[in-house]
């Protein structure tokens, strides 16, 4: 139980810093907090009470963050987080905070919404139940009280009753001032929102709750002729015809008799006010089309639940495909599910051209060392500090002296992966290691890769793991490669297939019924107009079955208003053959970045984060920007995350950002201009920044600088990064350096320092 005392100085989780109390429900209680790790946002964050916690409110509880991490909406809290704070031995939800009032709370001071206000409010209230219901979700607690107002927008809250699924029979539940009386059947479907959505818009418009004797309200709601003849003498109370007659409509007894669709409340209410309300925004549209459900790799998705599963796993899940085939896609998913399942997933970045030497296993130690069992720190951070001299967890490490490269690269390879083998031992949860595009993973990490899958084939004869009642890892390893790059890793994959170490996945394309669910799970079942289902052969064609090139043609399509809403149904303004559609998907990437509109400096934001290519904190992101770009990145971060052109992480405990696909990056980068110029301002900034621990960032410096006309920089960081590859036994890698090396000094004159080369 979270001392009220000491409230402030609680850190939930190692990450959360609680501001105060928010408020209590039945089953939790809601923290403000600011999150250390993303500049001290602020966000809210529910926890369960602990004395209702069971099975049942865990699962209800998870299905809360199921539920609201489908749901991208304007008019609805965005859901950040899902996780289990170990020192409170409790799981909770971290969410967008939003600071406003609520309508329930408008009432209580203003007694109604007066004029115009009201109606925005109804309308955006009908674009947010029909896409919740277009995702087969029911809010089952639709009431002033779950509606926040900040400025001119409003935002549906509290998903705790949600139902996933547009049908179903469920106990009766949600608040008795507002339900509909087929719930208490338990028979309910849209339509019970769509009543609740009524009775709210009554209390809005008329100041008054509907019932006045809240004990008559079960009666009512059971016997069809005395609800008709109280809701007829409670309606007079609404002065203006027209809408009297639209909300007697929406809380008609009988389901079939309201209107079946939220959006036909808003076709009502344009035409009895004579105002043109838009079905939907520009806004709301992109909604539709951002966070689109998972559909097409379910098979693919069982296959790495049940690797997951597997005692003393001892083979990598390999998921193999084309670039946008799918393969990222698959594993947000993965994680999501790891999320819930209270598995610790730990993503490892291969980063190519930028990449030291172990990179991705640096980035499991970095991530593991930060709760690792202090004996474990003890015996392998002498060693691991080598790696990470500046990790916080090993600031009282001493470093053990020097070996020769060779003996100095075997004592690594056996601490890295001693040391991940006995964390997961240690950890009391079930860990998955993703290695995201091993195909630009370096020679080093992939010869640590062959000895971890080893040892974990051999586990029961390791001298380490001779305790029988602790020989299971809970240790499972997934990668992800893409089809084009597959060569520079054949070797390596060869010698893992050969052991029985490796198993692939190959992702697929989409077919006509892959695609056809994709866009039933973007606008919903029976919202396809057939102007647009009658294309879906031809738009199969066009993108080649390429999940990622279908994402971005819809998004184009919907963004140039060539698909839009016709009365209750999506439809294509014109067939696709008659709109020129890109035979590449770079090129769609091209034309929708181009029509989003951002200005210069946000431009330049996008190009800096191309050239960086690599994940990247925003503190640090912002110290290598040029000072004349003026921009609020926070916010500008926020904009195009939600485009899902930027994606974010936690990683080394920060949060970081990069571009949301490779693919994105380098359509960014091909469109730079003054590329040698931009190269230079941050290699410039990275020494700079980072002069007291500079050898940690040779790899950047050396590739920075050799794509600009600064030769002696590029021959000074090339030798270096040379050199410390040669150092770690990483030879491919050195090998590379210097012959980039050799390439830059033609005709450079100045070999003054130049020491190692022959």
């Amino acid at each position: 139980m979270i001392n009220k005392k000491h409230i402030h100085t609680i850190l939930i989780a190692n990450r959360y810093r609680i501001i105060r109390e928010l408020g209590k429900g039945g089953m939790g209680i809601v923290y403000l907090v600011e999150d250390t790790l993303k500049g001290n946002r602020l966000e809210a964050l529910k926890t369960i009470k602990k004395k209702i916690i069971n099975e049942n409110t865990i699962e209800s509880f998870k299905k809360e963050f199921e539920v609201m991490a489908r749901l991208r909406h304007p008019n609805l809290i965005q859901v950040y987080d899902f996780g289990f704070d170990e020192n409170e031995d409790s799981y909770y939800i971290t969410m967008e905070y939003v600071e406003g009032i609520s309508l329930k709370d408008i009432l209580q001071q203003k007694g109604t919404i007066s004029g115009k206000k009201v109606f925005d409010i109804i309308i955006s209230l009908c674009r947010t139940l029909e896409f919740i219901h277009s995702r087969g979700i029911l809010h089952r607690d639709i009431k002033p009280g779950n509606i926040m107002l900040m400025k001119d927008k409003i935002k549906l809250m509290d998903f705790g009753l949600a139902d996933l699924g547009k049908k179903d029979k469920a106990k009766t539940k949600g608040t008795l001032l507002y339900m509909s009386p087929e719930i208490l059947k338990g028979d309910i479907d849209n339509k019970s929102d769509i009543f609740s959505l009524g009775i709210t818009c009554y209390e809005l418009i008329t100041g008054k709750k509907f019932y006045e004797n809240q004990q008559n309200i079960i009666n009512l709601l059971r016997d069809k002729e005395k609800f008709i003849h109280y809701r007829d003498i409670a309606i007079e109370k609404v002065e203006n015809p027209e809408i009297r007659k639209i909300i007697t409509k929406i809380i008609k007894y009988d389901p079939q008799d309201r209107y079946q669709y939220a959006s036909e409340i808003i076709l009502a209410i344009s035409k009895n006010l004579t105002k043109d309300y838009n079905l939907e925004t520009m806004e709301t549209k992109e909604a539709y089309i951002l966070g689109a459900g998972f559909v097409g790799r379910k098979k693919e998705l069982s296959k790495l639940k049940s690797h997951l599963g597997v005692k003393q796993n001892n083979k990598v899940l390999l998921v193999k495909g084309k670039a946008g085939i799918g393969k990222s896609r698959l594993y947000q998913e993965f994680k999501k599910y790891c999320q819930l399942q209270n598995v610790l997933f730990l993503e490892a970045n291969c980063l190519g051209k930028i990449s030291k030497t172990y990179s991705p296993f640096i980035d499991i130690l970095n991530e593991t060392l930060l709760n690792a069992p202090s004996q474990l720190i003890q015996s392998y951070g002498p060693e691991l500090k080598k790696l990470l001299p500046f990790h916080k967890s090993l600031s009282a490490i001493k470093v053990n002296p020097i070996q020769a490269p060779k003996v100095e690269k075997g004592i690594l390879i056996q601490n890295i992966t001693n040391y991940i083998l006995d964390y997961s031992k240690e950890n009391k949860t079930k860990i998955a290691i993703y290695f995201n595009d091993i195909h630009w993973s370096d020679e080093g990490s992939l010869e640590v890769l062959q000895e971890l899958m080893y040892k974990l084939s051999n586990i029961e004869n390791l001298l380490s793991f001779k305790n029988l009642t602790g020989l299971e890892t809970g240790l499972s390893i997934f990668a992800s490669v893409r089809e084009e790059e597959i060569d520079k890793i054949e070797t390596s994959l060869k010698q893992l297939k050969n052991k029985k170490r490796l198993e692939v996945i190959e992702l697929h394309p989409f077919d006509i019924i892959d695609v056809t669910s994709y866009l039933e799970a973007i606008f919903g079942d029976n919202y396809i107009d057939s102007s647009l289902k009658n294309e879906i052969p031809e738009i199969n064609r066009k993108v080649g079955g390429n999940p990622f090139f279908l994402q971005q043609l819809l998004k184009s399509l919907v963004e140039q208003g060539l698909i839009n809403r016709d009365l209750l149904k999506w439809e294509l303004i014109r067939p696709i053959k008659e709109i020129e559609v890109p035979e590449e998907l770079k090129d769609i990437l091209k034309i929708r970045i181009e029509k989003l509109g951002f200005n210069c400096d946000e431009k330049k934001v996008l190009q800096f984060f191309a050239l960086i290519n690599k994940p990247i904190c925003i503190e640090d992101f912002k110290k290598i920007l040029p000072k004349e770009i003026d921009i609020n990145i926070e916010n500008m971060l926020i904009n195009i995350e939600r485009l899902e052109l930027l994606s974010s992480e936690c990683k080394e405990d920060k949060i970081k950002y990069n571009l949301a696909h490779s693919l994105i990056r380098e359509v960014i980068e091909k469109e730079i201009d003054d590329k040698n110029k931009m190269h230079h301002h941050i290699a410039q900034r990275i020494e700079d920044i980072y002069r007291e621990n500079i050898d940690e960032y040779l790899d950047e410096l050396a590739y920075h600088y050799s794509q600009t006309d600064d030769k002696e920089k590029a021959i000074h960081y090339l030798e270096k990064a040379g050199d410390k590859a040669e150092e770690s036994y990483a030879n491919e890698k050195a090998i590379d350096y210097y012959d980039k090396l050799l390439l830059n000094l033609q005709g450079f004159k100045n070999l003054e320092g130049l020491t190692n080369l022959q």
